[in-house]
């Protein structure tokens, strides 16, 4: 029975809670090229580097190609909070120019001081040429530095993720947590 309850502790512990939203009147058809950037390092590299390539995979996987931040469609800005305090506006303090606040997202007020806990997934998609946000996913309760936890988090992430073959209309969001 002792046993029982801790796998099944073990299982909730893991479990992700991945939330979205897009910029519903914005054309994702014309996003071909995308490259990836991290906004403010993580207390753990490897944390960084694995967000990365787990993100880069999955928006592979839907058809977009990676290229140069100066010749891209789209910039895919990742944070990773750390202790201390993260909130939407440390996390953008060096990049003036990025609109952030134009797109909602889960677990995310509509203020600056909403702080990230520790381990919290955050990826902002920027159109390149406008740096006006059209997607952004939130990731909680994590393990920064399990590549598999994160490619499930990246996965559910982009699930809905409009592409070329869905109208900005149809396109909806995904549970939030």
């Amino acid at each position: 029975m002792a046993l029982l309850s801790i796998i099944a502790c073990a299982g909730l512990a893991i479990a992700q809670q991945v939330g979205t939203e897009h910029d519903r009147t914005f054309d994702f058809s014309k996003i071909q090229t995308f490259a990836v950037k991290t906004a403010a390092p993580a207390n753990d590299a490897g944390a960084d580097n694995g967000a990365r390539e787990a993100i880069t995979k999955r928006l592979m996987e839907k058809g977009w190609k990676p290229a140069d931040e100066n010749s891209c469609d789209a910039l895919v800005v990742v944070h990773v909070a750390s202790k201390g305090k993260d909130t939407m506006q440390a996390f953008y303090e060096a990049a003036p120019d990025m609109k952030w606040q134009n797109v909602g997202a889960p677990k995310l007020a509509d203020s600056d001081d909403y702080e990230y806990k520790p381990g919290t997934l955050v990826v902002d998609i920027f159109e390149a040429k406008t740096r006006r946000a059209i997607f952004r996913g939130v990731a909680v309760n994590r393990n920064p530095e399990n590549a598999e936890i994160l490619d499930k988090e990246a996965k559910k992430m982009f699930k809905s993720l409009p592409t070329a073959s869905k109208s900005p209309k149809s396109a909806s969001a995904t549970q939030q947590p």
